[in-house]
């Protein structure tokens, strides 16, 4: 509906919490002293932290960053539905649909879900709407599907511990 905001967990969560600044570790440290996380996968983040920090030194953006050259995206229907297998194409394949901020109509290649290219998954559901966490607004989408299993693990983003689904577009999966 026009002008209707919808309110949940995920669009509060700015006014709640606070950004982390880059090259703090104090929270992981934390994290690692109460036991939420284990030592090698502290390393691994403040492994990640000094890479991408060298690498926005050097060359303007993090290392896990994925984009493209679109000016325009382009959509795929393969009009999925919960249980069909598909396999997550190559970095390269998907970095070709996507425009300059790593989109493909307005939806983000998040740097995580590369870890996922060339894998086998099971479709969960197709996503036909969203609340936009920035907004609070429903958001309606298309060829849009949620895969089983694949989850953020917050490896891009400081430890995040939403596991939160990652919304794959059509056009970044082939049937199998």
């Amino acid at each position: 509906m026009k002008g209707e905001r919808f309110y949940c967990q995920s669009t509060e969560l700015a006014g709640a919490t606070s950004e982390y600044l880059p090259g703090r570790v104090r929270h992981h440290l934390h994290d690692l002293w109460v036991g939420e996380i284990r030592l090698p996968r502290f390393l691994f983040l403040a492994w990640m932290a000094l890479t991408n920090r060298l690498w926005r030194l050097t060359q303007g953006h993090s290392y896990y960053d994925i984009a493209g050259e679109q000016k325009k995206t382009a959509s795929e229907s393969l009009h999925l539905e919960a249980g069909e297998w598909v396999e997550v194409k190559s970095v390269a394949e998907i970095e070709a649909t996507l425009d300059a901020r790593g989109r493909n109509r307005g939806l983000s290649f998040e740097p995580e879900m590369a870890r996922h290219c060339g894998r086998r998954y099971r479709v969960a559901t197709p996503v036909r709407s969203a609340i936009a966490e920035e907004t609070g607004k429903m958001i309606h989408l298309s060829d849009t599907v949620i895969l089983d299993g694949v989850d953020c693990q917050g490896i891009c983003f400081h430890n995040c511990p939403r596991a939160n689904h990652f919304y794959w577009r059509e056009i970044w999966l082939r049937r199998v």
